[in-house]
C-alpha cells in the first residue's frame, strides 16, 4: 500500500537515553510503504541530561524533539506530542509509544495504514 498517508509515532521520553534511542532507531528502520513518517520525541522533564544526549544524535529529517519543562505525567506528556503530530505535522495516523518499545514487526506501518483504510 503506497498511500502517502502521514503517520506519526509519538515517543514519551523520560530519563532513559538508551531505551529512547533504540525506539527511535527501530521506527526509523521500518519500510515506509510510501507513507510520510514522522517521529515525535517528547521529553517529559527528564533533567538528567538524557534529553540533551538525544539532541546530539545525528540529525534525521523525520525526528522532531519537544521538551516539557517539568514532568506532566504520562497522559499530559503524550498529549503534548499528539497535538504537535496532529496540528503541526498534519498526521492522520498517530501511534503513541512508550520509550521502552522496540518495533520489530517489519510491516508495522503498512498494518497501520490497513487499519485506517478499513475505517
Amino acid at each position: 500500500m503506497t498511500t502517502g498517508m502521514k503517520v506519526a509515532f509519538v515517543i514519551l521520553h523520560y530519563l532513559n537515553f538508551e531505551e529512547t534511542k533504540a525506539c527511535i532507531d527501530s521506527i526509523a528502520a521500518l519500510p515506509t510503504y510510501g507513507a510520510d513518517v514522522a517521529i515525535v520525541v517528547v521529553d517529559n522533564g527528564s533533567g538528567n541530561g538524557s534529553y540533551e544526549r538525544l539532541l546530539e544524535l545525528p540529525e534525521h529529517p523525520c525526528v522532531h524533539f519537544l521538551h516539557n519543562e517539568r514532568n506532566l505525567g504520562f497522559a499530559n506528556g503524550m498529549n503534548t506530542g499528539y497535538r504537535y503530530a496532529r496540528e503541526e505535522l498534519g498526521a492522520c495516523v498517530i501511534a503513541l509509544m512508550n520509550n521502552d518499545l522496540v518495533v520489530e514487526q517489519r510491516d508495522f506501518i503498512e498494518q497501520l495504514e490497513m487499519v485506517v483504510s478499513l475505517g
